[in-house]
């Protein structure tokens, strides 16, 4: 047995050293992912290349080449990197990696964020190793450091274009641009009453990069959409679908990816399940900016580069790589031909009309169109249509030759009147005719006339006085044709009519006599409905008297600026009265000198390229430093918005519209935030270097109680023995402090700090103070002080309160006073109040520096033990008794800290109170 267990560890070491062997002779091509190869895009541009370039997914003789290649693939995982000391533990797991093994022939990164990542290594390990940088953008981040940065603003200022960040490396990047422009026109085409789009995205760094390019996009091409953006992890998985399932079938979606970080560590694209999920929830079809597999079919698709076009390029710079030619002499290329792939089967999901399909895309999924399928049905049947059409032809065109003569005079007469009662009865003009010459009886009446009068042809033919007086409008006209006959001969002129369902009915009726050639006499009555048409002008006046209230209510004036005459007319509203010129028009300069100078030349700038055209809308914020009449002592605010109202020939804006507001009040809300912010931001910083220094003021007593416990332990020395007693004893006492100021925050913090009032003699209390101090001090050449005071002073206060404010001061002077004298007292003051005080001849502070001194987490030396705590618990003590603190300091010259308390102050005794 024994035996044959040798002969296995013998055989595995030869495999594993042959294989090592076999791995460290093979030259191969590494390729990178940034991400992962679970996602569809990525996976398949690998799996492209490795097929091109190895049999069994080992190896391959590529006899063009002469070379032994093997393809490997390695996984960064940059999107799970949150800083750079993440970044900066994956680049020592691939040097360790990379380091010992055979440089690859040629490295191929999918997208540019792993080459970000790797840079460092391109210092040593892959020095002038040829790289292709695939997925790339035409502008990257300098570096890991500014990729890690998920600010939005701040990558934008930052990114730089691919060839200059580049340019230093033998490296060439494969561009793959969004084609955001033509993917939203794509959908505008497909869906014409879309009015927002809904972009679905992560916090990646390509994610940011192309939400800047959506942005900047829509801004300038299609300002009329509006941008939603879904953004995980800022919301999960449900959030996003509980959004799209409210969302209407007038918002466009866009998936870009939807990154979401598992817990075994490995970075998922949710791509797979959340392209059916999606379309499950969404009401409008789904688009992408990428190749993400419209075969799915859960996905409409979108105008790109798709990966087939890619992984081409890429093997086609491979060879040309592993023929000679250096990445760092080719130029930046794009990575492929972009082209529009649409699913048919899911664009008809969503209703989408055949007709607004583009026919250039390329389309999956498509059905066969009726000609494929019945193809051959049709066929037969026009043959059998065809021949019985023949024999029917036939037959019939002997019969149809004895008639035709016949009949063709007589429909010559039918055309005629069919033609003209047809012209007549379906305009969408009421139409009559009377006789003028027969008791004005009605000859003609078309469809229109029944209609609007609500009578029909019979009706008025055959019994014309009834019919007439059925209703109020037929009454009124009648009248009017008698009142025509006895005066002018015509009437033109727009009549108002009230229904019988009382509503209102507008007519624009034309009445006039017409001569026929047989001398007969007629009255041709028309008459329009003008209903809508008026109601619209109506509803305009009314809509126009509402604009004027609205911008009166918001305070708004409006105002048109003549480009050719360079005029600006102000209407009639004077919502800012004190800025509006004489007569409500003025030139554009002068206006623009009411403009504080700092913003002047900025604004003049904008609105000259607005003028000019080369801005679609303006929108602009600046202050007024004067009006019209005078300078104003507090800046105005206005925000103007702007657009064009009428372009002159050639298509240039010759007037614009818009309207001022004032904003004064919300800007100053603006700073007032701002300083709130600032101030939290303060705040929060001194915690953290509280929390900082907690740890090293803590850690430092403890470790001094330790060291010195063991000491003590195994000495017999007396002498050390107290010594190390007294270093025991001063630290325990550090950290005891260290505590009871914590305790006291999370009091102060909770509001549970107790307070027991009862009479104290302070002067004692002081008497004490200076004996114990004294006592500390015998070894110093400081001396304590209890000078100013009265024999005996009686306050109502809580004693321990109290005395924790004064040994703080006098901790404090200690801790900084190295020789001279530390001075303390209470006197009272000509108001009543009694005054305490502590000064001492140590280092001082500098005055300016002296008020911060009583905030929280405040240490103005940091090597000087301590929380910064102690002073911010004394000022909260000192304002519960109702009293004041401060201090009075110089730098070099000492300090001097300071309470007061009230004279009259009464308090029950024993009372209990909390802070």
């Amino acid at each position: 047995m024994r035996k044959v267990l040798y002969i296995l560890l013998l055989w595995v070491g030869m495999v594993r050293g042959l294989h090592a062997q076999d791995e460290k002779d093979t030259d191969y091509i590494l390729v990178l992912n940034s991400i992962n190869f679970n996602e569809v895009k990525t996976r398949l541009l690998f799996e492209a290349v490795r097929d091109e370039f190895t049999s069994s997914h080992v190896k391959v003789m590529k006899e063009d080449l002469g070379l032994s290649l093997s393809v490997h693939e390695e996984a960064l995982a940059v999107a799970s990197l949150q800083s750079l000391e993440e970044a900066n533990a994956k680049l020592r797991y691939l040097r360790t990696k990379y380091e010992q093994k055979r440089k690859p022939l040629a490295l191929l990164f999918i997208g540019d964020p792993g080459w970000l990542l790797c840079k460092p290594l391109f210092e040593d390990v892959w020095q002038d190793v040829p790289t292709i940088i695939s997925m790339a953008r035409d502008r990257m981040a300098p570096d890991i450091s500014v990729m890690l940065d998920k600010d939005e603003t701040r990558l934008k200022s930052r990114l730089r274009p691919t060839g200059e960040v580049i340019s230093s490396y033998n490296a060439v990047a494969l561009t793959q641009p969004v084609f955001i422009k033509e993917t939203v026109t794509l959908m505008k085409s497909l869906m014409p009453d879309m009015d927002r789009i809904t972009f679905i995205s992560d916090q990646r760094y390509i994610s940011l990069f192309t939400r800047i390019e959506l942005k900047d996009t829509l801004d300038f091409y299609f300002p009329e959409i509006k941008l939603q953006e879904l953004t995980s992890p800022q919301l999960n998985t449900q959030d996003l679908l509980d959004t799209l399932s409210i969302e209407d079938s007038r918002t466009g979606l866009i998936y870009f990816s939807w990154f979401v970080p598992m817990r075994n560590s490995i970075d998922t694209y949710l791509d797979d399940n959340i392209q059916t999920i999606i379309s499950a929830f969404s009401k409008s079809p789904v688009f992408t900016l990428a190749d993400l597999n419209p075969e799915s079919g859960s996905f409409a698709g979108g105008h790109y580069i798709n990966v087939k076009s890619l992984a081409k390029n890429c093997i086609d710079m491979l060879y040309r790589i592993l023929k000679g030619e250096c990445p760092h002499e080719m130029p930046v290329m794009t990575g492929g031909t972009p082209s529009t792939i649409l699913n048919y089967a899911h664009l008809s999901h969503y209703n989408i009309p055949v007709k607004l399909f583009p026919s250039e895309a390329v389309y999956v999924q498509a059905p066969p169109s009726f000609w494929e399928k019945y193809k051959w049905t049709i066929v037969t049947l026009m043959v059998i249509l065809s021949l019985v059409i023949v024999i029917i032809v036939m037959r019939g065109r002997a019969y149809a030759l004895k008639q035709r003569s016949r009949e063709r005079k007589l429909q010559i007469l039918k055309d005629n009147k069919t033609f003209l009662e047809n012209l007549f009865s379906n305009l969408s003009v009421a139409v009559a005719v009377r006789d003028i010459q027969d008791e004005l009886k009605f000859l003609y009446w078309n469809k229109e006339a029944e209609n609007i009068f609500g009578l029909t042809r019979e009706e008025v033919m055959e019994n014309m006085d009834v019919a007439l007086a059925s209703n109020e409008m037929t009454r009124r006209m009648n009248l009017n044709d008698q009142e025509i006959l006895r005066g002018k001969g015509q009437f033109i002129g727009l009549c108002r009519f009230e229904k019988q369902d009382r509503s209102t009915l507008y007519l624009y009726v034309n009445k006039r006599t017409v001569l026929h050639p047989n001398g007969k006499k007629w009255l041709l009555i028309t008459a329009w409905d003008m209903t809508e048409q008026q109601q619209n002008i109506e509803e305009l006046n009314e809509l126009n008297k509402r604009l004027q209230t609205v911008m009166e209510v918001a305070q708004m004036s409006l105002w048109t600026y003549d480009i050719k005459e360079d005029t600006i007319f102000y209407d009639s509203i004077n919502s800012i009265p004190e800025i509006l010129p004489a007569g409500n028009q003025c030139k554009s300069k002068d206006f623009f000198d009411l403009i504080s100078p700092e913003m002047r030349e900025n604004i003049r700038e904008s609105v000259s390229k607005f003028a000019h055209g080369d801005m679609p809308s303006l929108h602009k914020e600046f202050s007024l430093y004067k009006s019209f009449y005078r300078t104003l002592e507090t800046p105005i605010w206005l925000c103007a918005h702007s657009t064009v109202l009428r372009y002159d020939a050639e298509g240039k804006p010759a007037v614009l519209v818009g309207a001022n507001k004032d904003i004064s009040v919300q800007k100053e809300l603006e700073d007032t935030l701002l300083q709130a912010k600032k101030s939290a931001e303060e705040a929060n910083r001194l915690k953290d270097v509280f929390l900082a220094n907690m740890s090293h003021e803590i850690r430092t007593p403890l470790n001094s109680i330790v060291g010195f416990s063991s000491l003590l332990a195994t000495t017999e020395d007396s002498s050390e023995q107290a010594e190390y007693s007294e270093i025991i004893q001063s630290n325990t006492e550090l950290l005891l402090q260290l505590i009871n100021d914590i305790l006291d925050l999370s009091k102060i913090e909770a509001d549970t700090m107790e307070f027991t009032y009862k009479d104290v003699d302070v002067h004692a209390l002081f008497s004490e103070l200076e004996k114990t101090t004294r006592w500390r001090m015998k070894q110093s050449e400081v001396e304590i002080v209890f000078a100013e005071s009265t024999p005996q002073l009686m306050l109502n206060i809580d004693p321990n309160r109290f005395m924790q404010v004064m040994n703080n001061f006098m901790t404090n002077a200690i801790k900084f006073t190295h020789r001279g004298s530390i001075l303390f007292g209470y006197r009272q003051q000509d108001n009543g109040n009694w005054y305490f005080y502590l000064t001492d001849t140590g280092e001082g502070m500098p005055s300016e520096k002296v008020q911060s001194i009583f905030d929280r987490f405040v240490k103005l030396d940091s090597f000087k033990q301590g929380t910064g705590l102690g002073l911010s618990i004394c000022k909260s003590i000192i304002e519960r008794f109702g009293g004041k603190i401060g201090a009075d300091s110089q730098l070099g010259a000492g300090s001097t800290f300071w309470f007061t308390l009230p004279g009259n102050k009464i308090t029950e005794i024993g009372r209990t109170s909390k802070l």
